[in-house]
C-alpha cells in the first residue's frame, strides 16, 4: 500500500492573471518482496546446470541460450535502451555477447567442441552486463520502465539465472570433455623407475687385466 507523505499545489499565472492550478502528492510505494524473484534466479540456474549434466546437453541448452538473449532484448525494448545507448560501454559487450551466444547455440546443435567455451563466455557477459547492473530493480518499487513492473522484474530474473546457469553449464560441459592432463601417481613413477633399464654410466668399470701389460 503506497503512504501519503505530502500534496502540493502550484498556481500559474499569466502577469496577474490566473491560468490554470497544478497539483500532486508525493507517496511512498514500499519496495517489494523480492523473494519469489530470488526464486525464479536459483531456478533457472539449477535447471541450466542439471540439462547439462544430461547427454543430450547439446538439444536441451541451446534453447536456454535464446531465451536469455530474448529476455535481454525485451528488457531493453521497454525500458533499458535509452540509457543503454547513452552507455557506448555497456552496448557494444551486450551486442557481442548476443552474437557469440547464437553462435554457441548453433555449433552445441551441429556438435562442435568449442561450443561450451563460446556458451560459458557470452551468457557471463550477458549476466554481468545486462543482469547484475539492473539487480536493484528487484528492490525498488519505481523502474525505469515503460511496461508493468513484473516484466522487468521477471526479465532481470531471467538474465540473472540463465546467465549464471549457463556459464556454470558451460564450464561443466568444458571440463567433462577436455579434462586437463593428470599428473602421474607416486605408485606409477616407482613402477617406472624400477623397470628402467639400469644407465651404464654408473656401472663400475672392469681395471686392466694383467695379460694387458708387456712381459
Amino acid at each position: 500500500m503506497a503512504r501519503l507523505v505530502a500534496e502540493w499545489t502550484l498556481p500559474l499565472r499569466y502577469g496577474t492573471l490566473p491560468v490554470v492550478v497544478v497539483s500532486g502528492r508525493l507517496s511512498w510505494v514500499p519496495a517489494p518482496w523480492p523473494w519469489p524473484w530470488l526464486g525464479v534466479v536459483v531456478g533457472l540456474a539449477s535447471l541450466s546446470w542439471v540439462l547439462a549434466g544430461l547427454p543430450q546437453w547439446r538439444v536441451a541448452l541451446p534453447p536456454l541460450v535464446v531465451c536469455l538473449v530474448l529476455a535481454n532484448l525485451v528488457h531493453l525494448a521497454f525500458g533499458g535502451l535509452r540509457s543503454a545507448l547513452a552507455a557506448a560501454d555497456q552496448v557494444v559487450p551486450a551486442v557481442l555477447a548476443w552474437v557469440l551466444g547464437s553462435l554457441s547455440a548453433v555449433a552445441a546443435v551441429r556438435g562442435r567442441s568449442w561450443a561450451p567455451y563460446a556458451m560459458a563466455l557470452s551468457t557471463a557477459t550477458i549476466g554481468v552486463v545486462s543482469g547484475l547492473t539492473d539487480l536493484a530493480e528487484l528492490t525498488h518499487s519505481q523502474l525505469p520502465s515503460a511496461g508493468p513492473p513484473w516484466l522487468a522484474r521477471g526479465c532481470v530474473s531471467a538474465i540473472l539465472g540463465l546467465a549464471l546457469g549457463l556459464t556454470l553449464a558451460g564450464w561443466r560441459i568444458w571440463r567433462r570433455e577436455q579434462p586437463l592432463p593428470r599428473q602421474p601417481s607416486s605408485a606409477t613413477l616407482r613402477a617406472a623407475s624400477s623397470t628402467s633399464p639400469a644407465d651404464d654410466s654408473l656401472a663400475p668399470t672392469a681395471g686392466p687385466r694383467p695379460a694387458d701389460f708387456p712381459g
